[in-house]
């Protein structure tokens, strides 16, 4: 149960073999055999020449270069894995990139239950993330395998930049807060509290008693900004750079680029399971963009309706699906009645709304990620 714990960490991932390097002849040989099919015979003749030529100069140093990368590391591809299928993509995440799961239909009879159901998932969250820090999590396992959990440490606190040419990952693993999304507004929520030592999940009923005062929160200077983040990611990056030039949008970003998840609410709710998953990816298009729930380069967002819906969507880069299951299995797994207690303002830790200067040129951007969504 101390799996996550560095020095058995380390001894698991020493025990794993290590990606071999396959053979330089192999390798042209399985090169050749994938392109004659796409080839005239004239074409794969010459590919053939180019081949052998590649196998006898270039080739071998080459391979040389890749034996020397792959023995001073655990994983000689992994890095190369992440860069070229991951955060070089410069496409849009919604859609083209960003995984959603949808969970079984829940049957509120209140905004209130609808609260009960985030407050229980977000303590829970609260809890596993603890248990990462503290390397107390299960031993996941194949039968009697044990299995390598490496990737449980990009869990928390992990979140996708934005680049030019190539996105980056920032890790804030000694973070506490998340990032709620409510009608265009965004507020930073703590829910781990205490020292570094002696952390603890915040209580439901305050969870709850926060997550009430932001949906009461009035209507004013709502800027559908979340939009932004289903650009491509080229545009993102640059209306991104243009937002930086502003302190007031370099905290609230900053604040987005630490949180632990991302959790929104959609009140108006979607008709069938159909819907919802198009609406977990895009957000909520039937609002004329009066509002954008929805920011897509958090690691994991958790979108819950006001008629039982809920479904979460995660950044695939850093993390795969396993440990993110294993996340919401877990969060998902604490169930209780959230209690109607008395709450006295020491017990609650500050709730912070972020917000936003929009340039001309930002809200340019707004206007034409609008369209593009649409599209």
């Amino acid at each position: 149960h101390n799996f996550l714990k560095q020095k058995l960490q380390t001894i698991m991932l020493s025990s794993l073999p290590k990606l071999p390097v396959p053979e330089l002849g192999r390798t042209l040989k399985k090169f050749l055999n994938t392109v004659h099919p796409l080839l005239t015979p004239e074409e794969y003749s010459h590919t053939c020449e180019v081949t052998e030529e590649f196998l006898k100069k270039d080739g071998p140093y080459l391979q040389r270069l890749l034996l020397q990368r792959a023995a001073s590391r655990d994983n000689w591809l992994s890095e190369w894995w992440l860069e070229v299928a991951y955060l070089q993509f410069r496409g849009p995440l919604p859609v083209y990139s960003t995984p959603v799961s949808l969970r079984e239909k829940e049957h509120f009879k209140s905004v209130s239950d609808m609260l009960d159901l985030a407050s229980n998932y977000l303590h829970g969250t609260g809890l596993f993330f603890e248990r990462i820090r503290r390397g107390t999590l299960s031993q996941d396992r194949v039968g009697d395998t044990p299995l390598c959990m490496h990737q449980y440490k990009n869990l928390p606190g992990t979140y996708r930049i934005p680049g030019v040419a190539v996105d980056s990952l920032r890790h804030s693993p000694d973070s506490n807060h998340i990032l709620v999304i409510y009608r265009g507004l965004f507020f930073k929520l703590p829910i781990l509290i205490g020292e570094r030592d002696s952390k603890r999940a915040l209580e439901t009923h305050l969870i709850k008693h926060l997550l009430s005062r932001i949906l009461a929160t009035p209507e004013e200077g709502r800027v559908p900004v979340g939009v932004l983040t289903s650009l491509d990611r080229h545009s993102w990056s640059v209306a991104r750079e243009e937002m930086m030039k502003s302190a007031v949008n370099q905290h609230s970003l900053d604040v987005i680029e630490q949180s632990l998840i991302a959790i929104e609410f959609d009140e108006d709710g979607t008709p069938d399971y159909e819907s919802h998953f198009i609406q977990s990816m895009t957000g909520d298009l039937r609002q004329n963009f009066r509002y954008y729930d929805r920011w897509h380069d958090v690691r994991t967002q958790k979108l819950i309706t006001k008629d039982g819906y809920s479904s979460s969507s995660m950044d695939h880069s850093s993390t795969d699906g396993t440990p993110a299951i294993t996340q919401d299995f877990y969060a998902y797994g604490y169930t209780v009645q959230v209690p109607d207690l008395p709450i006295s303002p020491e017990q609650l830790p500050a709730l912070e709304e972020l917000k936003w200067e929009i340039s001309p040129l930002v809200s340019s951007y707004i206007t034409d990620a609008k369209y593009k969504l649409l599209e």
